[in-house]
């Protein structure tokens, strides 16, 4: 048993931080009408082999006015007491998409549903809800969740390949222009890159980009910057990948700015924009890597920018 390989415990320390999720909403079982959002599937008895599909409202207060946050997506079967297994599937925009994985079979009026896993943002969540009837009005049935979990952050772990002086799956390079602005950088280390928009007027006013990170999410970082100027939207294809930035960067009113910008990758050239006065710098992707991010410095204008690299 112990050298099956179908069968394998390895000791882990990816998984040293966790986020603490704390929800108070309501869900809204609509039994009958037009907005009924429960079916009966399968009917065997009153008491026992009943099932009910179903695809509950989750609002963020308990009036039908209230904003829909998620939905709970799943079955609802009767063995001796009602047993869920559902996907509470949020809508709004800080998690849209992501999920939260429930089961169990809390008493009709008050108890706990389990929180067995996640995607997402809420990825490998585990926690509890607890529930509590609220009202029923007219066919609506009405149950406040309060929602209490914990979300692991997975950690990039140093790897060293044999042979290879390549330590770390993600490195920094740069930054390249002034020391004015707000620090701005990403939140999750990236993995590939996947769109860049550069706002441009009489300098670089912004940049914002997608990437996937460490953990296959996609994510979106900015506008790092001001608001002004024209928007240059760059989409990489499947088989792209950015080899080099470039541009200038100067001073006005004893701010340095970045005045223009150019993005170079393994198929295509993109600008240069804006105006390119000042101090030049170029950043490079080494052989056999790619740039898969940024961080940079911003206020009304991007003040500096550098990237990240990662091995291909």
């Amino acid at each position: 048993m112990a050298n099956d390989p179908n069968f394998q415990i390895t000791p882990c320390s990816a998984l040293t931080e966790c986020n603490e999720l704390k929800f108070h909403v309501y869900l809204f079982q609509i039994l009958s009408g037009p907005d009924q959002n429960e079916v009966f599937s399968v009917t065997i008895s009153e008491k026992f082999g009943s099932i009910v599909a179903c695809n509950w409202e989750v609002r963020d207060g308990p009036s039908i006015d209230a904003k829909i946050v998620a939905r709970a997506q799943g079955l609802h079967a009767q063995g001796g007491q009602w047993y869920s297994t559902f996907s509470l599937v949020f809508e709004n925009e800080r998690f849209k998409g992501s999920t939260l994985q429930v089961m169990g079979t809390p008493d009709t009026v008050t108890g706990e549903w389990a929180i067995v896993g996640g995607t997402g943002d809420f990825r490998m969540t585990t926690g509890v809800i607890n529930k509590r009837w609220l009202e029923l009005r007219g066919s609506t049935r009405i149950i406040e969740l309060t929602i209490h979990g914990f979300c692991p952050v997975l950690k990039v772990q140093t790897v060293r390949e044999p042979g290879s002086s390549i330590q770390s799956l993600v490195t920094k390079a740069g930054l390249c222009g002034g020391n004015e602005g707000t620090e701005l950088d990403v939140k999750e280390l990236p993995s590939r890159l996947e769109s860049v928009t550069i706002r441009s007027s009489s300098a670089i006013d912004s940049i914002e980009f997608s990437y996937v990170d460490q953990s296959g999410r996609r994510c979106t970082e900015g506008p790092w910057g001001g608001a002004g100027g024209t928007a240059h939207p760059m989409d990489l294809g499947s088989n792209e990948f950015v080899k080099e930035i470039s541009g200038t960067f100067d001073r006005f009113d004893d701010i340095i700015y970045i005045t223009s910008f150019k993005l170079v990758t393994n198929e295509r050239t993109f600008g240069p924009w804006a105006w390119p006065k000042g101090t030049p710098f170029s950043i490079s992707a080494p052989a056999g890597s790619a740039i898969v991010g940024f961080y940079a410095r911003g206020g009304p204008f991007l003040n500096a920018i550098g990237v990240y690299l990662k091995s291909l």
